[in-house]
């Protein structure tokens, strides 16, 4: 990493986890969609509509995802420079990124369950 000045570190670092929370916000968007999606059609969609729903939403989030951990690897490769530059810097570091990990997870199977259960109670919930 000698080949960039701290400034143009740090810039980076920021850019990264921007991407970072980017990607989170529209894992976040796709979530809400999807719940919404399901509570006001859900008793509409075929077996197959609602399968093909929740397979594409699986897709993006599995895309998403891994856009996050991208970015995450970023951040912690441009993070560790400064600090080998000599900067103290008060990171978030693992638990957050961990937390993260776990509101996807759960996230994405509550929302999952909610598109599939919809259908499958003929939306008596809706």
């Amino acid at each position: 990493m000698d080949q960039y000045s701290l400034a143009e570190l740090t810039e980076l670092y920021f850019a990264a986890a921007t991407l970072m929370d980017t990607q989170f916000q529209y894992w976040i968007s796709v979530t809400f969609a999807v719940v919404i999606a399901g509570f006001f059609a859900g008793n509409r969609l075929t077996k197959n509509l609602s399968y093909l729903a929740a397979i594409l939403y699986g897709l993006a989030t599995f895309v998403l995802i891994a856009r996050f951990t991208a970015a995450a690897g970023t951040v912690a490769m441009f993070g560790n420079a400064i600090v080998e530059a000599g900067v103290e810097m008060s990171r978030v570091g693992l638990p957050t990124r961990v937390l993260r990990y776990i509101l996807f997870t759960t996230g994405t199977l509550a929302a999952l369950y909610f598109l599939l259960r919809q259908r499958r109670s003929g939306g008596e919930n809706g």
